[in-house]
């Protein structure tokens, strides 16, 4: 029977921006920041300096969530590219509430680490600034925290890009999984294409393609800003054939709450974009929802830099209750780190 892998929301941020600090922020004995408002580039160090605006090419954005069909084992998950990295040559975040597509750049060959924890006790409703804002604190050492490398990688020369030809490029799905998610950048929306195994012609292969691209991001995007899309996947999965009429996905998307951020790598002014995902899985004989609640912090240039992913609710009977808005128990965080 199929189950659900775990999930996994990656963000990147440029390599060679990690080890970058604004020269003149770090020679001042006082602190240049406290928070990424303070900063032209958007970003402040722990330290109170500046994170300098990049001035080569940037790297990152990752992966997302698991790709499969929901099962008994509850453990659905949210499919996601949008992590991102440094905007490139001269990106310098506005910090005007509105992230645009450039503000946002994305492709293959972009890399960046992560500090990955599963299974632990999270703040996700943050501390109320009482203007409207939040303060969500991820700077805290974590019990299964591990440091983990996620890459984009380019459709070229692959087995599966003759079935994706829009695809713009396809990162791992998660940690424990060897599964890609496939992505299209346009001009307005970053698309969920499908999932795929890395190579072809083992005894297991998966290749899900989604008949309605999934909207994992709509540009230009603010708070209060929804979509919603409603899509099947069909194709092999796991060596299985699977028509699409029997495994249905709904992304249920508003960005719900902007603040501080504040990452093992630097405090951001973020955008926290919330999805509630539903997969259906619905065979003759057997019928599994789950509902998986994701929270990822995007801001200016970098992309998503931090990622909550809820428990699974799950049910063969009826539609299970959703994980709670601000959950505290979370399947997995993700954080950029130096």
């Amino acid at each position: 029977m199929m189950h659900a892998r775990p999930f996994l929301l990656s963000s990147l941020a440029a390599a060679a921006l990690l080890a970058t600090v604004c020269g003149a922020c770090s020679s001042s004995s006082s602190r240049q920041c406290n928070v990424g408002a303070d900063c032209i580039s958007g970003a402040c160090n722990a330290d109170g300096t500046c994170v300098a605006p990049s001035s080569t090419d940037g790297g990152g954005d990752g992966a997302s969530g698991e790709g499969g069909p929901g099962g008994a084992d509850g453990g659905g998950s949210v499919k996601d590219g949008s992590f991102d990295f440094d905007a490139g040559p001269g990106c310098t975040a506005n910090k005007d509430g509105v992230i645009t597509h450039d503000e946002v750049p994305l492709g293959p060959g972009l890399k960046a680490t992560f500090l990955i924890a599963t299974n632990e006790t999270i703040d996700t409703a943050g501390t109320n600034n009482g203007d409207g804002t939040f303060t969500w604190d991820f700077t805290g050492k974590l019990a299964s925290d591990q440091s983990g490398f996620v890459q984009t990688l380019s459709p070229k020369g692959t087995y599966w890009a003759k079935d994706f030809a829009k695809a713009t490029y396809a990162s791992k799905l998660s940690q424990e999984d060897t599964l890609l998610g496939v992505f299209e950048y346009g001009a307005t929306t970053l698309s969920l294409l499908g999932d795929v195994s890395p190579t072809t012609g083992g005894a297991k292969d998966t290749e899900l393609t989604y008949d309605t691209p999934i909207p994992i991001l709509k540009f230009p995007f603010k708070k209060d800003d929804a979509w919603k899309t409603t899509s099947n996947a069909g194709g092999t999965y796991q060596g299985t054939t699977i028509a699409a009429m029997y495994y249905t996905e709904t992304y249920d998307t508003t960005v719900d709450k902007t603040g501080t951020v504040k990452t093992p790598f630097a405090t951001f002014q973020a955008l926290r974009v919330a999805t509630l995902l539903t997969q259906d899985v619905n065979f003759i004989t057997y019928h599994t929802i789950t509902i998986t609640r994701t929270y990822a912090w995007v801001t200016e240039c970098y992309g998503t830099i931090a990622k909550a992913t809820s428990t699974s609710a799950s049910s063969s009977v009826t539609t299970p209750t959703a994980p709670a808005v601000d959950f505290t128990q979370s399947a997995e965080l993700m954080r950029i780190s130096q």
